[in-house]
C-alpha cells in the first residue's frame, strides 16, 4: 500500500494491526462478515490416519476441551485490534446485518458447486458449518 501497488486487501483486524498496516496508509475498513474468524482445527486425512486411535482420541479430547477458549481468545483479539485501529484513525464501516443475511442466502445457493470445484469433502463442510453454528 505504501508503494501504491494496491488499494485494498482482505484481512482480519488482528492481522492488520499486527502488520502495522496503518503505517503503510490503511485508513478504512469494511466489515461484512464474509470471512471466518474463528478457530477450526483441521488435519489432513492421511496424517490423521497415521496417528492411530489412541492419539486420535487424545487430539479430539484436547480440541473439545480447548477450542471454545481458543475461539473466545480469537474474538477478543479481533475486538482489541479494532479498538487499537480506531484509536489510530482507521474508519470502520459495518455492513448492516440484514444486508449480510441476504447476501449469505445468495452465496449459500452456490456453495455446493464451490465445494465440488475445490475438491472439498461435502461432509467436512457440513461438519465445519455445524461446529461454528451456521
Amino acid at each position: 500500500m505504501s508503494q501504491g501497488t494496491f488499494d485494498g486487501l482482505i484481512s482480519s483486524d488482528e492481522s492488520v494491526n499486527s502488520a502495522r498496516l496503518v503505517d503503510s496508509g490503511l485508513r478504512y475498513a469494511l466489515h461484512d462478515d464474509q470471512a471466518m474468524v474463528t478457530y477450526v482445527p483441521m488435519l489432513n486425512q492421511d496424517f490423521w490416519g497415521r496417528l492411530g486411535p489412541k492419539l486420535q482420541d487424545v487430539m479430539a479430547g484436547l480440541w473439545r476441551e480447548h477450542v471454545p477458549a481458543w475461539r473466545e481468545a480469537s474474538v477478543k483479539a479481533q475486538q482489541h485490534a479494532r479498538a487499537i485501529l480506531t484509536q489510530q484513525g482507521v474508519t470502520f464501516s459495518d455492513v448492516p446485518q440484514a444486508e449480510r443475511d441476504a447476501l449469505r442466502v445468495r452465496m449459500e445457493a452456490g456453495q455446493d458447486t464451490i465445494v465440488a470445484n475445490a475438491h472439498m469433502s461435502p461432509e467436512l463442510v457440513k461438519q465445519v458449518l455445524a461446529d461454528v453454528g451456521v
